[in-house]
């Protein structure tokens, strides 16, 4: 009796140790599955391994959908002010429209970036000011541009925005950003006036959901020029400082956003097309007309 009472004890206890065992195995490959559904739903992450969304500007509009994406960080197209070459890390969304940046800064520099036009404008340790005026003259309407040089986008888009840091001492001053594209660096369109983003200026928050800093912040957001499924593949901006009195407006800084927002189904603009019609409202305020530096 003792005998069979050992037995069945040894067979219990057997039984628990592979009833844990398959516990153990089961809740192992649980959590497998678990992560691979994860990834299945496409989460991304930044570099730092956080989970981020990405929008153009942040409006602080909770009902606002963004489509998870890598951080604004991991798309900047950096432009040195020394060299002005584009360092761009083209991301996607899960749209398939990538979409970039192009960032120039022009405090502190010893001398005009290659391939800038200025014209009655000076380079300041702030970045672009209004060459002073001439004596008797301070309280006289003057203008001046600041144009960038040409720049090869790193894909083909359909979609600009600038965005702009810039200092107003007073309402006699004012700045201006125009831009103009082309389908192969040599055929330019005409200037088009980036006008204010209303909807967005004073909202763009210093960081993002996720806690990282977003660099738009403090930038003066402009709306976005959209042209259907035509795309370009070079595009160029420009600035017009207006003052009347004698204090300037400053150009400090510049944030370049573009897109391929044609969804795979864009096409190159046509050479033979006709230059297309800006705006009505695309052009520069009466009282201090545009012209090419």
């Amino acid at each position: 009796m003792k005998d069979k009472r050992a037995v069945l004890a040894v067979l219990a206890g057997v039984v628990v140790v592979i009833a844990i065992i398959g516990l153990m195995r089961y809740q192992t490959e649980a959590a497998s599955r678990g992560a691979t559904n994860r990834a299945k739903v496409g989460e991304l992450s930044d570099r730092g391994g956080k989970t981020s969304q990405v929008t153009l500007v942040d409006t602080a509009d909770s009902g606002r959908k963004a489509a998870p994406r890598l951080s604004e960080r991991d798309m900047l197209s950096t432009v040195a002010s020394a060299n002005l070459e584009s360092t761009a890390i083209i991301s996607t969304d899960p749209e398939n429209q990538p979409r970039a940046w192009l960032v120039a800064d022009f405090r502190g520099l010893k001398e005009v970036p290659p391939g800038f036009q200025l014209d009655g404008v000076v380079l300041t340790p702030e970045g672009f000011q209004l060459a002073p005026p001439e004596p008797g003259k301070e309280n006289e309407p003057r203008t001046g541009f600041v144009e960038a040089p040409a720049q090869m986008l790193n894909f083909h888009s359909n979609a600009v925005a600038l965005l702009w840091k810039e200092q107003v001492p007073d309402t006699k001053c004012d700045v201006f950003g125009e831009v103009a594209v082309s389908p192969d660096g040599k055929q330019w369109g005409p200037w088009q006036l980036v006008e204010i983003d209303d909807g967005s200026y004073g909202n763009i928050s210093e960081f993002f959901p996720d806690g990282t800093p977003n660099p738009s912040y403090g930038y003066t957001p402009g709306t976005v020029l959209v042209w259907g499924l035509n795309q370009y593949s070079h595009m160029r901006y420009r600035f017009r400082l207006y003052s009347e009195g004698p204090n300037s407006p400053t150009l400090s800084a510049v944030r370049v956003f573009y897109q391929d927002s044609t969804l795979g189904q864009g096409r190159l603009a046509d050479l033979n097309a006709p230059t297309p019609t800006p705006a009505p409202d695309a052009t520069p305020p009466p009282s201090a007309p545009g012209g090419t530096p």
